[in-house]
C-alpha cells in the first residue's frame, strides 16, 4: 500500500471516531461541533497514516510467528517508542493549542494524556500489526488459489496435448492407407489428389497446434477437407453435407474435437456400404445450448458397446475437460438403420 492509502484509511477512521465521540458529547447534554470534534481527533488518527507504513516494515522484516525474539525485542520496544512520541506530540499540541480553558504545566497535561492514551496507543500498534497479518495471509491464500489454478490449467493442456497426439497419427496412418489402396489399384492420379489435400490438411494442423480452441466454423472447414479426402477414397459411393447456423458459427470449440466422431462415421457406418453413403453434419442452437449432430445412414451398431473405442473416449474426455459443467456425448443408432451422434456444449457467455 502507497502512503497516501494509509492517510486516506486512517482520515476515515479519524470522520467515523469523531463522529461517534459527537454523539457521545451530545447525549451528554455537553455542547460540542462536529468540526471540532474532528479537529480534536484528527491529528491523533493521522499520525497513525505515517506509522502504519513503518510497522507493515516491521511485520514483514521481523515475523512474529514462532519467533517470540521478534515480539519482545522488536515488536513491543517499538510500540512503546511509538506510542510514547505519539503521546508527546499530541499532548503537547493540544497543550499549546486546543486546552486552554484550565491552564495546566505541560508535565501536568502530559501526565494525564499518558495515563488517558498512552495504552490506547499500543492497542492500535498490535491491532495495525494485526491487520498486516491478515492482509498477507489474504495475499497468500490467493497466490496458492492462483498456483492451484495454474498448475491444473497446466495439467490439463497435457492431458489435452496426449489426447490430440493420440489422434493426430491414427488420422495419418488411416490417410496414408487410402493412398496407398488408390496407389495399388492403379489409381495414381487420385492418390495425387489425395496427397495434396493431405499436405493442405497437415499445414493447418500444424499452423494450430499451439492452441487447443477454434470455432465451430473454424472445425467445419477442416472436417470439410478431411471429408473431401474420404470421398476420394469412396468415391461416386460417399456424399456429404454440412449445414452451420449462423448463431453457432463463432461458437468456440476444441481444435480437433469431432474428427474422431467424423471417422467413426465414415469408416464404421459407411464402409459396407455399396452405394448412397451419406453423412450429414449440422450445428445448431437448441434450448440455449450449441448443438452439433453427426449422422450417417450406414450399418449402425449392434449395441453401445463401440463407444468404448478411443476416438469417442477421447473426445468425451476432453468435453469434460473444456466444458466441466454442462456438456454431453450421446450417440443414437439402430442395426441398418444409421448413426446420430450428438455433441452438445454450453454457449460462450455462458
Amino acid at each position: 500500500m502507497k502512503w497516501e492509502k494509509f492517510l486516506v484509511t486512517w482520515v476515515a477512521i479519524a470522520l467515523v471516531y469523531g463522529f461517534q465521540s459527537y454523539l457521545f458529547y451530545s447525549m451528554q447534554g455537553i455542547s460540542c461541533s462536529f468540526g471540532g470534534t474532528l479537529i480534536d481527533q484528527l491529528p491523533n488518527f493521522l499520525l497513525w497514516g505515517f506509522y502504519t507504513p513503518v510497522v507493515f516494515w516491521l511485520g514483514k522484516r521481523f515475523p512474529l510467528q514462532g519467533h517470540w525474539k521478534n515480539l519482545f525485542g522488536i515488536h513491543i520496544p517499538v510500540a512503546l517508542a511509538i506510542s510514547t512520541l505519539h503521546s508527546l506530540l499530541i499532548s503537547y499540541t493540544r497543550w499549546k493549542f486546543y486546552d486552554n480553558a484550565f491552564p495546566l504545566e505541560f508535565s501536568e497535561y502530559l501526565s494525564g494524556y499518558f495515563r488517558q492514551w498512552f495504552f490506547f496507543q499500543l492497542i492500535l500498534y498490535a491491532a495495525v500489526l494485526l491487520v498486516f497479518y491478515l492482509i498477507q495471509k489474504d495475499k497468500a491464500f490467493h497466490n496458492k488459489q492462483k498456483e492451484t489454478l495454474k498448475l491444473e490449467k497446466l495439467l490439463s493442456d497435457t492431458r489435452l496435448d496426449v489426447l490430440k497426439a493420440q489422434i493426430q497419427p491414427h488420422f495419418l496412418f488411416n490417410t496414408l492407407n487410402t493412398v496407398s489402396m488408390l496407389i495399388r489399384s492403379g489409381e495414381s492420379q487420385k492418390a495425387n489428389k489425395v496427397l495434396t489435400k493431405l499436405g493442405a490438411l497437415l499445414r493447418q494442423v500444424l499452423d494450430h497446434s499451439d492452441t487447443q480452441w477454434t470455432t465451430v466454423e473454424q472445425e467445419m472447414a477442416w472436417l470439410k477437407k478431411y471429408l473431401e479426402i474420404e470421398q476420394e477414397r469412396f468415391s461416386d459411393r460417399f456424399t456429404f453435407r454440412m449445414e452451420i447456423d449462423e448463431h453457432v458459427a463463432q461458437e468456440p470449440l476444441p481444435s480437433q474435437l469431432l474428427q474422431p466422431l467424423v471417422e467413426n462415421a465414415v469408416k464404421h457406418g459407411l464402409k459396407n456400404k455399396d452405394q448412397d453413403a451419406r453423412l450429414y453434419i449440422r450445428a445448431f442452437r437448441q434450448n440455449g445450448h450449441n448443438v452439433i449432430n453427426i449422422c450417417d445412414n450406414g450399418q449402425g451398431f449392434i449395441e453401445n458397446s463401440s463407444a468404448k473405442g478411443l476416438g469417442l473416449r477421447n473426445v468425451k474426455e476432453r468435453l469434460g475437460i473444456m466444458f466441466p459443467k454442462d456438456s454431453n456425448l450421446c450417440i443414437e443408432t439402430a442395426p441398418g438403420k444409421g448413426t446420430t451422434v450428438e455433441v452438445k456444449f454450453p454457449r460462450a457467455n455462458e
